[in-house]
């Protein structure tokens, strides 16, 4: 993993992210424009027959929508058959306790007739300058082609895309893939944030920082689906989990042991699926030989093991990769058990595994190999060189942690000991900072702890909903 071709490639995509933004619809994929071309449209991207075997996810969008398909999915067979009795009432629009084929066919046309009108709403009111409730074509160029004022060219996009395609032909092979440069440097410090989100944006607090931290990422996406009463039912039911005593109380250390527990959740979950995909484990634990016939297997058919111009070498993470499997292994015979390859996956929720990770971020930053790292290979891991553009707000505030926080005994550099204490910082708890942070933010009584209802009074605070997710002005309507 060498940041320089990470960081080439995450430019590339940072420019197809700007032109997407600008544009907001996009230019359309050509599965998409193909799509588009036949008004004989599929009720779902899925394929509905694989050979002779039958596909249920098309079934599951074509009956629900792709996004209420996606929610289904998180809930358990209870949840989903109450929700699936909701629907079936609506569906029954003669009230008879009978579905008829006529009312099935409205329902489903029904269904993609509302994708139609979120994504018309979506957009309409997305960075739209309307006018007197109309859009003017002016309007309209100049929030999807603005970006061409700056004389961004085809040319341009054409080699993003090309630079994404070679991203996508790497992670394929690896399975495991090779980290983002988000990911990279998100990966440098342990004192890691709850949430990918940004906890606040300014002066302006975000509450998808708090719904990530407090549910989970792919949790908190689900309850975006839910109406706010949904939400609120299920959001009594967790509080019930978080609290242990029964007393009636959500205390600062239960709300903390949860958040930990959200974020536990995670290494169990990515562990467990990389457990079973496509492991060849014997005995209950894996060996490095089947990790790495599985990870670099193709390596074998003599291929390059230069990922293109990118700068970094197959060889060189296999190898590393292989350093860090030996350590994770601590009876040393050769194989890892499941809780062994979670703690190869993740090593920075495992103690002995802290030293690996402080090395092989040396190895990253460190580019003219002195053993310390300089303020400009600090800047320059999370920061390209660029000499048209002006360096954001948020570098320049990294310039100024650099030297006043990071190089603690001010000689320019930041050696191993204080590489350790940036990315595994002993002195600050997310998840005890989170705690307090939502206790101060519902606590009505002052008492230091709440109760079932200021928590469910601040609902959108803890998670989502429809309502806050799109608005109260888009939630639900009549759509059923």
């Amino acid at each position: 993993m060498i940041n320089s071709g990470i960081m080439r490639s995450c430019a590339c995509m940072v420019v197809l992210a700007l032109v997407a933004t600008s544009r907001s619809s996009a230019i359309p994929t050509k599965s998409d424009d193909h799509k588009s071309r036949s008004l004989d449209k599929d009720l779902s991207d899925e394929q509905h027959y694989e050979g002779e075997e039958h596909n249920a996810e098309y079934d599951h969008e074509a009956f629900l929508g792709q996004e209420e398909a996606k929610t289904f999915d998180q809930l358990t067979p209870e949840e989903s058959k109450e929700r699936l009795s909701k629907i079936i009432d609506k569906i029954d629009r003669n009230q008879d306790g009978q579905v008829s084929e006529e009312e099935l066919k409205e329902w489903i046309q029904h269904v993609q007739k509302r994708y139609v009108y979120q994504d018309t709403e979506r957009q309409w009111v997305q960075d739209q300058k309307v006018e007197g409730d109309k859009l003017t074509w002016e309007a309209y160029k100049d929030r999807t082609y603005g970006f061409l004022k700056d004389g961004m060219i085809n040319s341009g996009i054409m080699r993003s895309c090309a630079c994404m395609v070679v991203l996508a032909l790497v992670a394929t092979s690896r399975s495991s893939a090779i980290p983002t440069k988000s990911e990279d440097h998100k990966s440098r410090s342990l004192d890691k944030d709850l949430s990918d989100e940004q906890h606040y944006e300014g002066e302006e607090h975000n509450a998808e920082y708090d719904h990530e931290a407090f549910l989970g990422q792919e949790e908190a996406k689900t309850f975006d689906q839910l109406t706010p009463e949904e939400s609120k039912e299920r959001l009594s039911k967790i509080i019930d989990k978080i609290d242990r005593n029964q007393d009636g109380q959500v205390s600062e250390e239960e709300l903390k042991e949860w958040i930990q527990h959200v974020q536990k959740r995670y290494v169990y979950q990515d562990t467990e699926r990389q457990w079973v995909q496509d492991q060849k484990v014997e005995g209950d634990k894996l060996t490095w030989e089947a990790y790495k016939d599985r990870t670099y297997g193709f390596l074998k058919d003599g291929r390059d093991t230069k990922a293109g111009d990118s700068g970094y070498d197959y060889k060189d993470m296999m190898d590393r990769d292989e350093r860090r499997f030996k350590k994770a292994d601590a009876d040393g015979d050769g194989a890892l058990t499941k809780d062994e390859f979670a703690n190869f996956l993740h090593p920075e929720e495992a103690e002995h595994m802290r030293e690996i990770v402080v090395l092989e971020t040396m190895e990253d930053i460190d580019k003219d190999k002195d053993g310390k790292i300089s303020l400009q290979e600090y800047i320059g891991d999370m920061w390209p060189n660029k000499d048209d553009e002006e360096e954001p707000d948020w570098v320049k505030n990294e310039r100024e942690q650099f030297g006043a926080y990071r190089d603690k005994n001010k000689d320019g550099y930041m050696d191993k000991d204080e590489v350790k204490d940036w990315i595994i910082p002993p002195d600050y708890d997310h998840s005890e900072a989170e705690a307090k942070h939502l206790i101060h933010e519902s606590d009505r009584d002052k008492d230091g702890q709440l109760t079932k209802e200021e928590i469910l009074d601040k609902y959108d605070l803890f998670v989502g909903s429809q309502a806050t997710d799109f608005g109260e002005a888009l939630t639900r309507h009549d759509e059923f």
